[in-house]
């Protein structure tokens, strides 16, 4: 009969490799595990965005959008929810890029409920933008989380052209040499794809 001892020391090898296969199947299932997306019980649609054109350098520009709750549960109030209406800049054909050029935020101050819509402003500052040609991205954010966006909420992009401010030509000259505004009825008429996201 062949000693105890000896059967361990054969044994051992085999045991050694099944404790690490067994360590490298449960990472594999915790990485699995945590690559599943959860998707986020919030969705919006967002139905306008007014504003110009065109702006100056260094000038502010102010939106208005009109936004629907079109998921299955009620957003709170930003104080509550930490839903916020949102927006990013990023350079025309560049919106694949890892971070927008700015981002700005407009707080809710009450709750939206399923179906419901709103019309609110959102105000972004151009400091610090260079001239040229910009795609504007409009979408509901919940904050330090995700936008809605990344979880198949319907954004629009509006692409706009900031210009060289002349001297001697104030910002709101500028502004009003842009164009009139596209009435909110008109843009919500229009079948245009291209003003909508994926």
């Amino acid at each position: 009969m062949r000693p105890m001892s000896g059967m361990l020391r054969l044994r051992w090898p085999w045991l050694a490799g099944l404790a690490v296969l067994a360590v490298l199947v449960a990472v594999q299932f915790r990485t699995r595990r945590a690559a599943v997306t959860v998707r986020a019980p919030e969705r919006s649609r967002v139905l306008a965005v007014d504003l110009p054109e065109r702006f100056p350098s260094g000038g502010e520009l102010t939106a208005t959008v009109r936004i629907e709750n079109v998921g299955p549960v009620p957003w709170g109030p930003t104080a509550e929810s930490q839903i916020k209406l949102g927006a990013r800049l990023f350079p025309a054909g560049g919106e694949d890029a890892p971070r927008p050029l700015l981002e700005a935020r407009t707080h809710l101050e009450k709750g939206l409920a399923p179906g419901q819509v709103l019309t609110t402003t959102l105000d972004v500052s151009l400091a610090g933008i260079p001239p040229g040609r910009y795609v504007l991205k409009v979408d509901m954010v919940r904050e330090l989380r995700y936008w809605f966006e990344q979880h198949g909420s319907r954004v629009m992009r509006r692409e706009i052209e900031i210009l060289p401010a002349a001297p001697g030509h104030p910002a709101e000259a500028l502004v009003r040499d842009a164009g009139p505004r596209v009435p909110l009825e008109d843009l919500l008429d229009r079948d245009d794809d291209r003003r909508w996201g994926p």
